[in-house]
């Protein structure tokens, strides 16, 4: 629960899908070995993959180095693909836009795939468990208060 973004939605993604616009959504999942295991979305601990800069976070990567380069050539290479063709997709990895039908959403990872809507359940048990929250705090139900309280 620590580390689960409770406002994500594909709501954004949705609403552009329907207005006609190109849509790419994914997912960063790699698992950084720092602390036993830590995804860094809050971070922005995808920017050093997707600039090809691993080696500029030796601390965080540290004895999974082979798989943390592994990672950013992947997440390199779609963003070089999308700059220059507009697409992300390369020969190592097909990247579908995303559908309103199918919610195509790549997940970067050791193992990389386009997944369909893969966190449908998860975004409903988080809405359930915020249900009835007041203000911008969306773990007040988790009996989180105000920073300082």
């Amino acid at each position: 629960m620590l580390t689960i973004n409770a406002n994500r939605t594909n709501d954004l993604a949705i609403e552009k899908a329907q207005d006609g616009g190109q849509i790419w959504q994914a997912v960063f999942a790699y698992k950084l070995p720092v602390f036993g295991g830590s995804n860094a979305w809050h971070t922005g601990g995808d920017v050093p993959f997707i600039f090809h800069n691993a080696d500029k976070i030796p601390y965080l990567i540290a004895g999974d180095e082979e798989n943390a380069y592994a990672y950013q050539d992947v997440c390199a290479d779609a963003l070089l693909a999308y700059a220059k063709t507009g697409d992300p997709s390369t020969e190592a990895l097909q990247w579908p836009q995303f559908t309103v039908e199918n919610g195509e959403t790549m997940i970067f990872d050791n193992e990389s795939a386009v997944e369909n809507y893969h966190d449908v359940k998860l975004l409903e048990l988080v809405k359930e468990a915020t249900a009835g929250n007041k203000g911008d705090n969306p773990f007040a139900s988790f009996g989180g208060g105000e920073i300082g309280e």
